[in-house]
C-alpha cells in the first residue's frame, strides 16, 4: 500500500528511480553509488553471460536494467509485489531483455529450479517473512544456484538518531562543505 501511493520520482536521483542506499566506496552522485552496489551485487553471486538470473523485489527496475545491459542474459526476470513500480518499470525498460512479473517474492510464480542466480538488492527486508523467501529461492534455484542478497540488517546495539547523524557528518566532511 505504502509503495503504491509513492510517487514515480527520486529526489535523491538524477536519473534514476533507484530505492537503495548505495555503495560509494567511488561514487559522487546518488545514481552513480547505486549503480556499484548493483554491480557489487551481481558480481559476488559470480553472474555470467548465458545465466538465468531473477531480480526479486525489483522496485521500478533500475538494477534488472543494469544487469542486463551488462550481461548477455537470455532470461532476466524481474519481480515485485507493487503493480505501480512494476507498471512505471515495463515503460521504462521496454527496450530490455527483462520480463516484469507481479508477484509475491514469498510465493514466487516459478517453476522449481529455474534460476542461476537471484539477487536481491535491498529489497528483502521489505518481505513480511524472510526465512519463507529463503524457503521459495531455494526452490526456484537451481542445483548450485546463487543466493545474493544485499541488505541492511538492525544492529544489535542501539544508536541514537543524534549520534547516527553525527557519525555521517564526520564520514562525509570531505565530500561536503558544511557552512
Amino acid at each position: 500500500l505504502v509503495y503504491n501511493m509513492l510517487g514515480t520520482h527520486n529526489n535523491l536521483a538524477e536519473n534514476s528511480l533507484f530505492l537503495n542506499l548505495g555503495y560509494w566506496e567511488q561514487a559522487k552522485s546518488y545514481d552513480a553509488a547505486c549503480t556499484a552496489l548493483a554491480e557489487e551485487l551481481a558480481k559476488d553471486a559470480g553472474v555470467k553471460d548465458g545465466q538465468v538470473v531473477l531480480d526479486a523485489g525489483c522496485g521500478f527496475g533500475d538494477a534488472s536494467a543494469f544487469w542486463s545491459q551488462k550481461h548477455d542474459l537470455p532470461k532476466l526476470r524481474a519481480l515485485n509485489i507493487t503493480k505501480r513500480q512494476l507498471d512505471v518499470a515495463r515503460v521504462r525498460w521496454a527496450d530490455k531483455k527483462i520480463e516484469i512479473v507481479e508477484g509475491s517474492a514469498m510465493d514466487m510464480p516459478f517453476s522449481g529450479m529455474e534460476f542461476d542466480a537471484i539477487l536481491a538488492l535491498e529489497s528483502s527486508f521489505h518481505f513480511p517473512d524472510r526465512v519463507q523467501f529463503f524457503h521459495e529461492a531455494l526452490r526456484v534455484l537451481k542445483p548450485g544456484g546463487i543466493l545474493a542478497i544485499a541488505d541492511f540488517f538492525p544492529l544489535s546495539q542501539k544508536i541514537g538518531l543524534s549520534q547516527r547523524f553525527k557519525e555521517w557528518i564526520k564520514a562525509n566532511r570531505h565530500r561536503h562543505r558544511l557552512t
